[in-house]
């Protein structure tokens, strides 16, 4: 028997912005082609301003009718922005997965922090965390008190193999490749990246290597 499973995120790609949330598309496709039934409940952008507002709008009631008990697994991307579901989860007996991106954990306002409150009475035991990278998966053990054992590590977006894979041989040759694959924003590290590019002609000579600093931009 398939497996159903209801897709929650507040970002998805749409003909207005089609950048937005394509890890959950990638995420939704992965699961598609590992035979399950996937649903979404996302938020599709269509503008900025009053449409924002009206979107959320649309989005939020989605989160409160959205027949989740139907579902063998809610995969819950961004839950710090889904309050309406802080609601219902607790009344849940489906297996949670929890997929957090980073940002959504480093915000460390007033307002945060209660949300964060709110939400950690929602969480189960059975419950399943995701964290895109090792660092990410210390904060989200610390904010939210969940056991380290119970985070899993994986991308946001997944890692296409026929693209990417592992390179166990000891690199050689004169010329290093460096890949930055995300948005130039503060928070996804540019400044780090910056800083690389200002220490690349020390480096150089360190290294005795030509450096090259790839932006993959969408």
């Amino acid at each position: 028997m398939t497996k159903k499973i209801i897709l929650i995120n507040n970002a998805y790609p749409s003909p207005q912005m089609p950048n937005s949330g394509t890890y959950a598309e990638s995420i939704k496709l992965a699961l598609e082609s590992g035979g399950f039934h996937v649903d979404t409940v996302v938020l599709r952008p269509s503008g900025s301003g009053l449409k924002k507002i009206k979107d959320y709008i649309t989005f939020y009631s989605r989160l409160l009718l959205a027949p989740l008990k139907q579902y063998d697994v809610l995969y819950i991307n961004h839950y710090t922005f889904l309050l309406p579901l802080f609601i219902r989860i607790p009344f849940q007996k489906n297996k949670i997965i929890y997929h957090w991106h980073g940002e959504e954990l480093i915000h460390n306002t007033w307002l945060f922090k209660f949300i964060r409150s709110l939400m950690k009475k929602t969480f189960k035991s059975t419950d399943i965390h995701i964290s895109p990278s090792h660092y990410y998966g210390s904060i989200i053990a610390k904010q939210l008190k969940i056991d380290p054992k119970k985070i899993l590590i994986s991308p946001s977006g997944g890692v296409d193999t026929d693209l990417f894979s592992p390179i166990y041989h000891k690199q050689k040759g004169e010329v290093l490749h460096i890949g930055f694959p995300s948005s130039l924003t503060e928070h996804k590290g540019v400044d780090y990246l910056l800083k690389l590019i200002q220490d690349i002609p020390k480096l150089q000579l360190q290294l005795k290597k030509e450096i090259y600093i790839h932006y993959i931009n969408y």
